[in-house]
């Protein structure tokens, strides 16, 4: 497992990325901690000629709009932003009203399968891996 921090203007990361797969070729899958630096690495992928999901598979996390916009459309981790914000609010109103609230309050996340983990085989329907 590789680690980095992949952060600042997207010339710079889209440069790291490059330096990342170059150093790493036999990479098969990197979990990004975002949906928009997963479509900064479909770019770089393509401009290295690495295949998607064939050679490299890629999952984000977020599920925002980019995420489907893609091509192929990105795996992500969806994030319930919504209910994550109503919570927050509930949680605000009480403390203020002097109500005791948890100190962490955990939601469900879920994954979604799409186009950078999936592949075709021969005579085969889409598969997720």
């Amino acid at each position: 497992m590789i680690k980095a921090g992949i952060i600042g203007s997207t010339g710079y990361a889209g440069q790291e990325l490059v330096r990342l797969l170059l150093q790493h070729p036999d990479t098969d899958g990197i979990f990004a901690s975002s949906d928009l630096i997963a479509a900064q690495l479909l770019q770089v992928c393509a401009k290295l000629g690495r295949k998607v999901p064939e050679q490299l598979k890629i999952v984000g996390f977020d599920d925002v709009n980019i995420a489907s916009l893609t091509t192929p459309p990105i795996t992500t981790i969806h994030q319930p932003i919504k209910e994550m914000a109503a919570t927050a609010v509930e949680l605000l109103v009480r403390a203020g009203e002097g109500q005791v609230v948890p100190s962490r309050t955990t939601l469900p996340v879920s994954l979604v399968v799409r186009g950078t983990t999936e592949r075709k085989t021969e005579g085969e329907d889409d598969k997720a891996l």
